[in-house]
């Protein structure tokens, strides 16, 4: 305005009989929000100047967050979980849902993967799949689930990671189709938490070095109950062995690359002090394992399978901030 001072003046209003939860833009002149349990379009009128309602849709409970890619419109409901909804000839059509029921509370569409992260107030974050040809009714498909500390209420892509300290792309992490952004979520607690989607060779990678990490006392200071019982080797027996926990990693780095080594050179074992465990039927037989994982993810001519291994940890580690 020429005086240094901000002014905000009211050119639309749209009345509703219900408190306003969300709201997001969609295409070039159009909006979606939410009132009580409806979705509604509205689309700007160039000739009127006016809003005129495109579409409604009715929700089993309150939405609490949209976020728009057309055609699709991504929904976080309160009790109904995540829906996915297309507008197509003036209807709101539900193109996908989520098979269960989650206390919702933020999302994040990774469009270049077809993923949907959504967190609930569970304390979990949990990767939902969907196919862009997908016909419509179609049901998203749960490929990860993480247990965390906190509940994550925001989701967002962002641009942390100062000038000189960039990450280069690493093998085995997923692109999220904005370079140089990463999934960052705010905790209830106030924590920060980073995400990677990880291909199946690195989750296999990661979560070997992972299984042997929470069997070592020193690396892993917890309760017994903690401790992996299961094989060494990764199991696909749930949503939740597709999650890495970073934090154990984290762990294993501080303590040194010659740690790993003697938990892979380490006599098999079939008890933790009293707890019957899995292991390979040698300590051969487990570097082999490792060695053949860490080929698999780095390369051939990757070299000692340890030193490797350990700078890759270290790499994908790396704080944003």
């Amino acid at each position: 305005m020429g005086d240094g001072e901000l002014r905000v003046k009211q050119k639309f209003a749209i009345a509703v009989d219900a408190p306003v939860y969300a709201l997001a833009s969609y295409g070039h002149s159009s909006l979606v929000f939410s009132f009580g349990h409806e979705i509604s379009v509205r689309s700007l009128d160039w000739t009127s100047k006016k809003f005129v309602r495109v579409a409604q849709h009715e929700l089993k409970s309150p939405c609490l967050r949209i976020t728009t890619d057309a055609p699709y419109i991504y929904i976080t409901t309160l009790m109904d979980s995540t829906v996915i909804l297309t507008l197509h000839n003036g209807t709101l059509i539900r193109h996908f849902s989520d098979t269960g029921t989650r206390i919702g509370q933020a999302h994040l569409a990774l469009l270049e993967s077809q993923v949907l992260l959504v967190s609930d107030r569970a304390r979990c974050v949990t990767g939902l799949w969907y196919p862009f040809d997908g016909p419509r009714g179609t049901s998203l498909q749960t490929v990860f689930e993480a247990e965390l500390p906190s509940t994550i209420f925001q989701l967002r892509l962002a641009t942390l990671r100062l000038p000189w300290r960039p990450r280069s792309a690493l093998p085995g992490v997923h692109n999220i189709g904005n370079e140089g952004a990463e999934i960052i979520g705010c905790g209830l607690n106030g924590s920060l938490f980073q995400f990677l989607v990880l291909s199946e060779q690195a989750w296999r990678l990661l979560r070997f070095i992972q299984n042997l990490s929470v069997r070592n006392v020193t690396i892993h200071p917890f309760p017994e109950e903690d401790r992996v019982a299961s094989h060494i080797e990764p199991q696909e027996t749930s949503p939740r062995s597709k999650h890495v926990d970073g934090d154990a990693l984290g762990r294993l780095v501080a303590s040194g690359s010659a740690t790993l080594r003697e938990m892979l050179d380490a006599k098999p074992r079939s008890e933790i002090n009293g707890k019957s465990v899995m292991d390979f039927n040698s300590a051969a037989a487990r570097m082999r394992r490792f060695s053949t994982l860490v080929k698999e993810l780095l390369g051939e001519e990757s070299g000692d399978p340890v030193a490797a291994a350990m700078e890759y940890v270290e790499a994908l580690l790396t704080p944003v901030i």
